[in-house]
């Protein structure tokens, strides 16, 4: 998905669009992007992806937000 269509779909305070966010988070390849993003939530889903590259997962392992290092500490690959 480009990522113009990303930011479009995906307007803070929408909850239908943040739910795209969160469902587009566990499944496509814009993870550098999401894991910078400033909605919690994307970063968590993000975090939640199986197939997250390592780098992404280290860049959620040290997020600010607790749930977010936590959603990457209960991964099955880290356990």
């Amino acid at each position: 998905m480009p990522r113009a269509v990303f930011a479009a779909e995906c307007r803070a305070g929408d909850r239908a669009a943040e739910d795209f966010g969160e469902r587009a988070a566990a499944t496509c390849c814009l993870a550098p992007a999401l894991a910078a993003s400033a909605a919690p939530a994307l970063r968590r889903a993000l975090a939640r992806n199986p197939h997250l590259a390592p780098d992404p997962v280290a860049v959620l392992a040290a997020d600010t937000d607790h749930d977010v290092r936590y959603e990457v500490s209960v991964r099955p690959d880290l356990t």
